[in-house]
């Protein structure tokens, strides 16, 4: 009998196991899970009034292997959501065996899920029993193979995706660890006993796991990337005043020769801890840095100097690679650098991913009925992937059995469909703004710019939701609203990453599940739909190969910041520009309340762009980066502002800011290449005939210099050559970043005469001597007494 028959009949429910649960198996159960949840929704809270228990029994056979994986955890994190919206059910799970002396099979693994569960949960999601007795064990750990099931809602997101500040971050948590504890404790030298000694301390120190924070779960994750980073016992021995003997990999262990290198390697991974702010590290973010460390050959220090030799040798010619095998300390020194590099890549990733997800988790929270969903992490070998998930072909012959994979998933039991809550989500937004907007031609503008999506949307495919080459909608939907992060994660795995991205997404009614799934190929993006996906609420789910290999910059690729050179400038006057009404063309400061701001990601835009409202459209606008620093938390909230108050019919055309970050202005002009390659679109880089001048301070030598930048053109292309030319006679930021190099670009659609930014001869002109910055003094003035104070040595040079 199905669930649903069951539970009309009985008050205990089964379900019998007797195979590995792979993504077929667990479809048939969420198949009886939403049918539960279809009669749940037909006849309200009356259909849990009794109480239930539903029984898991799992049947050892000859299919049944504990040397593979026994199921996808995947299964455990729907468990989390049917508990969640049948609270009237009690979960049992029973399993067939268990080895007390063997960690690795999955009685263990249960075991752990349902302790995480009872700290991020805060309940028991499912009791669990071995030889037909309850299992009590409450000894918790943290894996080196998955982070804990997160479970998402309106009460846990912000805990989970906020950063930590200094009251709690992770050194915090462990000096506080320390506090009150002998130094005697950690005297070993071998590495696994000192880290096994602060384990049970961190534990202990924490109490029973019902009074365990998120927090202090991810902190118990952020100690053991410390200690696969070599760095733990360090932290301990400051912790008590005591100079460290460090414990580093024998290969880079002092010598009569070399007493320097494992200093210069601590203080390169604690530097990049600091710089990084990875001791500030959201929950999410902790739980991805521990796991990609731990399970990545890249930071496992060589254990002979042949193999470091092997490791570094790829980014070097013969010659150079002679002269590394002749010199130890130079071979040491020149891997410590490259595996500093590949330290601050990862951590650039562990970031990405922790956004993509905070937009993925807060885009399901805001638009599902049900309104919480369950994020699970797990590192697979190849022949689990096979085995246990339904994967295109084409993508798998990429890889063979050497290979391991991340598998990320985010579910949730939602009644509606991304596809019809996207719809909703556009007619609200029409009728609320038809009704408030009182122009009568704006009204009819908006009206049929909405009308026009809505008919669009009926004609959209899944992948549509994913890829941004397919983006088709109104722009400022496009850029302003929720599919930016989604669009940002995506493209950075599938190119990037060479990951296999599958997106389903139904109605509660449908019987057929919709799927699709993407991957880049040998010509491009291969989109495919399929009925494999989970046929229940939505589900997005990334699979990442985990590449083994140092990489190094590679600068034609991207804009990297570097150090500085100062280039010549040739100042214009600037006639009939002034901050004043009797200016010909005026400057109008914009001064933001941000009492009057609320931190609702997408209201804000609105409450900010009504705040510039007050000043004339026609003047040009100047914002202090400064002002918005607390209300803008990144740069994708930097995107959004600044298209929302571009791209609308009641756009500001020529908008200065300065003071913005430089590396928060490099990660905008990366996030906007990915528009570049949008067909036939009225948005791709920017917007046509609209200009952002920024003025950017890069520090040196204890002083100030500010370089300009225009943010304008249809394209790339159009953006580095406009300041490339801007360049020759202006400090630009073009001679602070590396970037690819346009030679020959098609300037024809790139008008510049209708922006105030530019003079008759189409020369930017000198807004540095009219603009005031923090200093009290026009950002010239800064500049130039800065450079006054510069010693003049062969690192300043003209261009």
């Amino acid at each position: 009998m199905s669930l649903l028959q069951q539970y009309r009949k009985s008050d205990k429910l089964s379900i019998v196991i007797k195979s590995i649960v792979n993504n077929i198996v667990l479809a048939k159960i969420i198949n009886e899970y939403k049918e539960l949840l279809q009669q749940k929704d037909k006849e309200g809270f009356t259909f849990l009034e009794e109480l239930k228990e539903l029984e898991i029994r799992f049947i050892a056979n000859s299919s049944f292997d504990e040397t593979n994986e026994a199921f996808d955890l995947l299964f455990l994190s729907y468990l989390a959501l049917l508990k969640a919206d049948f609270p009237n059910i009690t979960i049992k799970i029973y399993y067939p065996y268990f080895d007390e002396k063997e960690r690795n099979n999955y009685f263990f693994k249960l075991n752990q899920h349902r302790l995480h569960f009872i700290i991020t949960a805060k309940q028991e999601v499912f009791r669990l029993y071995k030889n037909n007795i309850e299992y009590r064990v409450r000894k918790i750990s943290q894996s080196i193979s998955y982070i804990p099931p997160l479970p998402i809602n309106l009460q846990t997101i912000d805990d989970l995706f906020s950063k930590k500040n200094k009251n709690n971050d992770y050194l915090s948590i462990l000096n506080a660890t320390l506090n009150g504890s002998a130094h005697d404790l950690f005297t070993a030298t071998d590495r696994e006993v000192v880290f096994s000694k602060m384990q049970h301390l961190y534990k202990e120190k924490r109490g029973p796991l019902q009074y365990w924070t998120a927090n202090e779960l991810s902190g118990l994750y952020f100690l053991k990337a410390l200690y696969d980073l070599y760095v733990l016992r360090w932290y301990i021995d400051l912790h008590h005043g005591v100079v460290s003997d460090y414990q580093i990999g024998s290969s880079i262990v002092n010598s009569k020769e070399d007493t320097e290198s494992t200093v210069v390697f601590r203080k390169a991974v604690i530097n990049v801890l600091n710089e990084t702010g990875a001791f500030y590290f959201s929950d999410v973010e902790a739980y991805f840095f521990s796991l990609i460390i731990s399970n990545s050959e890249l930071f496992k220090i060589p254990t002979g100097r042949d193999d470091m030799l092997a490791k570094v040798s790829l980014f070097f010619q013969e010659h150079e690679v002679e002269q590394l095998a002749a010199d130890n300390k130079h071979l040491k020194v020149t891997y410590i650098n490259i595996y500093q590099e590949n330290l601050e890549r990862i951590i650039g990733y562990v970031k990405d991913i922790a956004y993509g997800l905070e937009e993925l988790a807060k885009n399901v929270v805001e638009h599902t009925k049900a309104r919480h969903d369950v994020i699970t992490a797990r590192i697979y070998k190849y022949q689990s992937i096979v085995s246990l998930k339904s994967i295109d072909k084409d993508w798998l012959q990429k890889f063979d059995s050497s290979h391991r994979f991340l598998d990320i998933n985010v579910i949730d039991s939602g009644t509606i469909s991304v596809k019809k809550s996207y719809k909703q989500s556009l007619l609200n937004e029409r009728d609320l703004f038809t009704v408030s907007v009182t122009d009568d031609m704006l009204n009819e503008s908006l009206a049929n710019e909405y009308n026009d999506d809505i008919e669009k949307i009926e004609h959209f495919g899944l992948s549509d939701f994913f890829n941004y080459n397919s983006i088709k909608l109104y722009h400022q939907i496009n850029r302003t609203k929720a599919r930016l992060g989604l669009l940002i994660f995506s493209q950075t795995i599938l190119h990037e990453k060479e990951a296999f991205v599958g997106f389903s997404s139904n109605d509660l009614e449908e019987n057929v599940p919709k799927g699709c799934y993407m991957f880049v190929g040998e010509t491009g993006i291969v989109k495919r739909n399929t009925e494999k996906m989970m046929p229940l609420g939505t589900h997005y789910n990334f699979i990442i190969p985990m590449k083994e290999v140092l990489q190094t910059r590679r600068l034609e690729d991207d804009m990297i910041y570097k150090e500085t050179s100062i280039s010549s400038s040739v100042f214009l006057e600037l006639h009939n520009y002034g901050v004043n009404e009797n200016a010909n063309r005026n400057l109008s400061r914009v001064n933001f309340d941000s009492t009057k701001v609320s931190s609702d990601k997408y209201a804000k835009l609105d409450e900010l762009k009504l705040q510039m409202a007050r000043y004339p459209r026609d003047s040009i606008m100047v914002i202090n980066a400064d002002d918005l620093n607390e209300i803008l938390n990144n740069s994708s909230d930097w995107i959004r502002f600044l298209a929302n108050i571009q791209f609308s019919s009641d756009f500001f055309r020529d908008v200065i800011i300065y003071g913005l970050n430089p590396i928060v202005y490099v990660e905008i002009i990366n996030i906007l290449k990915l528009f570049d390659s949008i067909p036939d679109q009225v948005v791709g880089f920017w917007k046509k005939g609209r200009f952002i001048l920024c003025y950017l301070p890069i520090d040196y030598n204890e002083g100030v210099f500010w370089f300009n930048h225009l943010l304008t053109g249809a394209n790339y292309q159009q953006f580095v050559k406009l300041n490339d030319e801007v360049s020759l006679y202006h400090l630009n930021f073009n001679s602070v970043v590396d970037c690819k190099r346009f030679p020959v670009a098609d300037m024809r659609d790139l008008d510049t005469t209708e922006s105030y930014f530019f003079s008759k001869s189409k020369k930017l002109l000198n807004f540095e001597l009219l603009i005031k910055g923090n200093a009290k003094i026009s950002l010239f003035e800064e500049t130039t007494r800065s450079l006054i104070n510069v010693p003049i040595d062969n690192k300043i040079h003209e261009i």
